[in-house]
């Protein structure tokens, strides 16, 4: 995808302030812990803010398998109903998207 939709732009752009990780960490491959949970929200943002489909989001996250969008999502839905470190930083980043502190 050449040019994606605003709202992947600015939903990259608000992970990546509240999370302190780059774009080029979400669309990669890495493990780290922070990285990994910033990119599991991202995925979540992208499938119910967005409305992507899982094979787009995954797409746009660097041409992951579907997969592992569809595990992100549960596992980001799961700890929203459960409470967990997932939660606390989609909360941070929609906050952030409300209070339109994103720069792109």
């Amino acid at each position: 995808m050449k040019h994606p939709p605003f709202i992947v732009t600015i939903i990259f752009a608000s992970i990546t302030a509240v999370s302190g990780c780059s774009r080029a960490q979400l669309l990669g491959k890495s493990k780290f812990r922070s990285v990994s949970d910033a990119r599991a929200v991202a995925f979540w943002l992208l499938r119910e803010a967005g409305e992507f489909s899982y094979p787009m989001v995954a797409l746009l996250l660097g041409n992951k398998d579907h997969s592992s969008a569809i595990a992100a999502h549960r596992k980001v839905t799961h700890e929203i109903r459960e409470g967990g470190r997932r939660a606390h930083l989609l909360v941070e980043v929609i906050g952030h998207l409300a209070k339109g502190e994103w720069r792109l």
